[in-house]
């Protein structure tokens, strides 16, 4: 709201902007340069006031906002206020359902704005209530009040061009693969953004590695000048390796050269970039594009000198590229250094990859003018793609609803489907030998459920009939997430191999005749695979037995240990003699279960795998990390002292 000041003298003022234009203001001599903003703002719409930087001349001179005119003796009417536009102080936002979002902070000091007020915004920018939502920086949770005061931007080092995820769950232990390509104008006037580049690649790679337990981590390097070159120098490139001695190389034998007018062969670049590189699927791709100018085409840009002013003379269209980027999920980040002739090709090249990618991919512009922080943008950039993601892939979630009750089963009909035998091992020894889950086959009929009774973090689960094992009651369980990630035949197979070792591991523990008198017995429920067909296409469910009694959660994967039951202490000794038996290479655990006398009937474990790629386990893998939790909370009692771990 406009400042309140009582009416004196007034002062007509112009207020000149940098095109030349002049916009005459009448506004009191007691009035505060706040006031003097918003009035300009009031006739120039398209200028906030916290964009506006207005100065005098004699001497030369910023206005303070919360200062009045007539403080400042040269300011009489008629005199003229010189307007520099701030450019917006902007945040990155992906958003609960993984749609990207940018938006600007309307505040002239925005480290101070507050948690609170950027709910507000974040509200009215994705046009629902975040009730139930949290704010997400880092992987961490942004609160809105801290020792009784709000808390703002800056209390949690929110930067500008910042990525902030708007979500449930907040992310911790990612072990992130990402591939990550420079896309550089490599024309006469770039030489030190060429040596920015390759002087800042091994500062970025140890912020990703103090950020992320691990970080698997390849580059590219796309080098593109224009068309005064010959077309077999015009554009270069290094595919991608995780060797930075190459990249270095590659990257100290490029000169800058070219460019004869001011646009550049950026679609070109994008083809080679987008066609012809070896992305790998399943992993973070992010394209760094570091530019100067703008691609060719007068749509693209409001300066002359254009040799080609129709567009590529190749024939590439932008929404050809834009297609490429989202069919490789690939996360597009432009690194401006002029961004008022760049600005114009962004705001096309985002209006056709909103469109074509239903707003869940946008191009997101940070700061590359200064070759010294080229680091920390690339940084921002790298960790903005991965947190980006990992929303990304927990906001897929199919809509359901949890509904406890036993349905009517006369009401339902019988699904024809096919599933695996139940696969079990002998022993420890058989995992050395390797161990193939076997692929659905034996004929069935089930009845399933609408609706879900129970959910997890991973998988919901619903109740279900066997009509070929005489009406036998059964939980058929399916990942709540959609996406190939979730539902392909390898993602359901993990779970059957997770629980045909943990079965493997505890025939073992139970066999351990150093364990302590009455110790429980643990089994893990027989785990099969169903297919069927619905709706012409191919499901998934995981199959097991109904468990009926009081269902008993005794560890989590993430470190949480629950001891309340007298059968803690040896479910826990189980995880650590798994870590331990398997020469600490895995680790079983996110233990639950049904108790029923000294008998402990498990289901749904997760397996912690330390090798070098991660993830052998399918989600709930959190790798070492994982298992490093275990290992901080875990407090070894008569079990593992009597099994020597």
């Amino acid at each position: 709201r406009p400042a309140r000041v009582k009416m004196g003298t007034n002062l007509d003022i112009r207020v000149r902007s940098l095109d030349g234009s002049i916009v005459q203001l009448t506004v009191p001599q007691n009035a505060t340069v706040l006031v003097v903003k918003q009035e300009f703002c009031r006739k120039a719409p398209s200028c906030p006031h916290y964009q506006q930087k207005l100065l005098i001349d004699n001497p030369r001179e910023e206005l303070v906002d919360d200062r009045v005119l007539s403080s400042y003796p040269s300011l009489k009417s008629g005199s003229t206020i010189n307007l520099l536009r701030i450019p917006p102080w902007e945040l990155h936002v992906t958003d609960m359902y993984g749609k990207q979002h940018t938006v600007a902070v309307p505040s002239i000091k925005p480290k101070d704005y507050s948690i609170c007020d950027l709910r507000s915004l974040l509200e009215s920018t994705i046009g629902q209530t975040l009730d139930g939502y949290r704010i997400i920086f880092d992987g961490k949770e942004c609160v809105e009040m801290r020792d009784g005061r709000r808390t703002t931007l800056g209390d949690y080092n929110i930067d500008k061009e910042d990525t902030i995820i708007v979500g449930k769950m907040t992310s911790k232990n990612i072990s992130p693969s990402v591939d990550l390509c420079f896309m550089v104008d490599c024309t006469g006037s770039m030489g030190s953004w060429i040596e920015g580049v390759k002087n800042n690649v091994k500062l970025l790679r140890d912020k990703l590695a103090a950020q992320f337990l691990s970080c698997d981590l390849r580059f590219a390097f796309v080098r593109y000048t224009d068309y005064d070159l010959p077309e077999c120098t015009r554009t270069t490139k290094l595919d991608f390796t995780k060797d930075q001695t190459s990249f270095h190389q590659f990257v100290s034998g490029i000169v800058a050269d070219g460019g004869g007018d001011g646009p550049e062969d950026i679609m070109g670049a994008l083809k080679v970039t987008l066609s012809t590189l070896s992305w790998r699927p399943g992993v973070d791709k992010v394209l760094i594009h570091i530019a100067d100018s703008p691609c060719h085409g007068t749509q693209y840009h409001d300066g002359g000198g254009d040799t080609y002013p129709n567009g590529d003379p190749a024939g590439i269209s932008h929404n050809q590229m834009m297609q490429l980027v989202v069919n490789n999920n690939v996360h597009y980040w432009f690194g401006y250094i002029q961004k008022q002739y760049t600005d114009k090709m962004i705001s096309v090249f985002n209006e056709s990859l909103q469109r074509l990618s239903d707003n869940r991919l946008t191009i997101r512009q940070v700061d590359a003018t200064n070759t010294e922080q080229l680091a920390d943008t690339f940084f921002k950039s790298v960790k903005g793609t991965i947190f980006a993601s990992e929303a990304a892939r927990r906001a897929t979630i199919r809509r359901y609803v949890i509904d406890p009750s036993v349905p009517v089963w006369a009401s339902l009909p019988q699904l024809r489907c096919i599933k695996t035998a139940s696969v079990s091992m002998p022993g420890i020894s058989a995992l050395q030998r390797g161990f193939i889950v076997p692929e659905p086959s034996i004929p069935l009929s089930v009845q399933c459920a609408p609706n879900p009774f129970e959910e997890g973090e991973e998988c919901v689960a619903y109740h279900g009939l066997d009509a070929t094992a005489s009406q036998k009651r059964i939980v058929l369980k399916r990942f709540k997430r959609d996406g190939a990630e979730y539902n392909s035949l390898d993602c359901y197979n993990k779970v059957l191999l997770i629980h045909a070792i943990s079965t493997a591991y505890a025939s073992e523990f139970n066999g351990e005749k150093a364990k302590p008198m009455g110790a429980s017995t643990l089994t893990f429920v027989p785990t099969e695979l169903v297919q069927c067909n619905q709706s012409g296409q191919v499901v998934y469910y995981i199959y097991q037995p109904f468990l009926d009694g009081n269902f008993e959660k005794f560890n989590g994967n993430s470190g949480l240990v629950f001891t309340q039951s007298q059968w803690s202490e040896p479910i826990q000794a189980f995880s650590h003699y798994t870590y331990a038996r398997s020469g600490k290479t895995l680790m079983v655990c996110d233990l639950q279960g049904v108790v029923s006398g000294s008998c402990v009937s498990l289901s749904d474990p997760a397996i912690h795998s330390r090798t070098e790629d991660g993830n052998n386990f399918g989600p709930t893998d959190l790798g070492f990390s994982g298992i490093e939790q275990f290992m901080k909370t875990h407090r070894c009692g008569e079990t593992c002292r009597k099994l020597g771990l």
